[in-house]
């Protein structure tokens, strides 16, 4: 909207005065009329200046935005970790949380590739506060619906889907497991700098036990455990052994020691390649075994890094303390969308 200039009637001037005069006292008038009205000149070209700045702000955010979205949906895998012919899960998405989709777009993008919020909020023609808003409203709506994407299948189930590789010696595995952790910045509590540090990465980290299905199905995901603890005391206390089936294999490396006696107590067999002492050498045997174990364990490996293509827990990411109680929602979430990528196996026979 633009000030329009008072209209002046032009006054009759008297012959008998001064033209100059009445020159002067016209001005006068004109100039009293624009002060009625609060608004001079100056005023009128800010205005218009400020007007054109929002209409322009306003114009490059919708365009931003709508390049965003155009972006996502021809290669939603790359920008947020979602394949293409599971794209329709963001609808579903928008319906279960009732939350908008530009909303999930932007958490998941902030996941996959740990943008900083200044730069989303350039891509997606948002202010930054409201991409913080929304990562912090939307990440548990939204790991609270993948997280029914991390099933634990039945035995049978199991069986029908055994790769090649596991049916001769290993047709009963029900589970891969290996633990993985995340470095964190160090945080300023001494307790906490102690409970987190680990003594393998030399930093502090956040520690999760994994497991996978023979085919690669991530079917378990613990709680975050300091970096200090123990393998097998988060084997124990995460909740993994109420999954077991009776007579069920469950494969693991030589860090998982102590948690034979666990599985035997529910019917189930821990295998694992046998421990190397410095006062004595494996058998024939026992690198044999070693090396079968070690080619089917790599699955769970391989499992693990799809999860480190989310660079929000990648190998090289260092969280910021800030996020660090996110991280159970942001693994899971992780998790339910590496599920519904392509299987470790490209065939079945």
């Amino acid at each position: 909207m633009k000030w329009k200039q008072p209209i002046v009637k032009k006054k009759v001037i008297p012959k008998n005065l001064d033209p100059n005069v009445s020159f002067k006292i016209s001005n006068s008038n004109s100039s009293e009329n624009t002060r009625s009205f609060g608004v001079s000149a100056s005023d009128n070209e800010s205005n218009d200046l400020e007007i054109t700045k929002t209409m322009h702000k306003n114009f490059f955010h919708e365009h931003m935005q709508k390049g965003a979205l155009m972006s996502i949906s021809r290669d939603p895998k790359l920008l947020i970790g979602i394949p293409a012919h599971s794209y329709f899960c963001i609808k579903h998405l928008e319906n279960f949380t009732e939350i908008s989709s530009i909303e999930i777009l932007v958490t998941l993008r902030k996941i996959r590739w740990h943008d900083p919020n200044s730069m989303l909020a350039i891509h997606f023609g948002l202010s930054e506060s409201s991409v913080t808003k929304y990562f912090n409203k939307t990440l548990p709506k939204i790991a609270l619906c993948l997280n029914r994407l991390i099933i634990w299948p039945s035995a049978d189930d199991v069986r029908e889907n055994l790769p090649i590789a596991f049916r001769k010696r290993y047709s009963k595995a029900i589970s891969i497991i290996d633990c993985f952790e995340i470095q964190i910045e160090k945080p300023s509590n001494a307790s906490h700098q102690a409970a987190t540090w680990s003594q393998y990465k030399s930093c502090n980290t956040i520690k999760y036990l994994i497991s996978i299905t023979p085919d690669g199905l991530i079917n378990f995901i613990s709680e975050g455990y300091g970096g200090r603890t123990p393998d097998s005391t988060i084997f124990e206390d995460s909740g993994f052994l109420d999954k077991l089936a009776q007579g069920s294999i469950v494969l693991a490396d030589r860090g998982f020691k102590n948690i034979s006696h666990l599985l035997e107590q529910r019917g189930c067999t821990l295998l694992r390649p046998p421990s190397v002492s410095s006062n004595s050498k494996l058998t024939a045997e026992e690198v044999l075994q070693t090396k079968r174990i070690a080619a089917i364990r790599v699955h769970v490996e391989r499992s693990i890094g799809k999860l480190r293509d989310f660079k929000m827990i990648g190998p090289h990411a260092c969280v910021d303390i800030s996020y660090v109680h996110f991280l159970d929602n942001i693994v899971t979430i992780a998790c339910g969308l590496v599920n519904l990528q392509n299987c470790l196996f490209s065939s079945q026979v």
